[in-house]
């Protein structure tokens, strides 16, 4: 293996490591979050109760944050357009564009099904 290649392979592994631990990290702020909404509001139902009472303006959050996201994501599509135009970086990214809005789609579907 060539010093270059070890490079890019020990650069790659260091993005990989960031992003999970960034990963890692967004979970667990989280998940303390709902421990301790359920803990302040007396339990579980308490909390479930405060998410639909609220449902408006987590939507509201939630449309925000997409928002953000297009907004990043439209930047970063530019950018990766000028460096690879090509037919097959194009196609790479329709499908992760397809990806990110089926997960979307997906998540607000189960929001609204539960009533949140």
């Amino acid at each position: 293996m060539t010093a270059g290649a070890h490079d890019g392979l020990g650069r790659w592994i260091r993005r990989l490591g960031s992003g999970l631990l960034w990963a890692v990290a967004v979970v667990l702020l989280g998940a303390s979050i709902a421990i301790l909404g359920v803990y302040l509001l007396g339990g579980v139902r308490g909390w479930d109760s405060w998410l639909s009472q609220h449902r408006v303006l987590l939507l509201g959050w939630r449309l925000l944050l997409y928002a953000a996201t297009l907004v990043g994501w439209c930047w970063m599509r530019k950018r990766l357009l000028m460096r690879e135009s090509n037919v097959t970086a194009r196609s790479r990214l329709r499908r992760t564009e397809l990806a990110a809005v089926s997960v979307i789609a997906a998540l607000e579907c189960m929001t609204w099904l539960h009533g949140w």
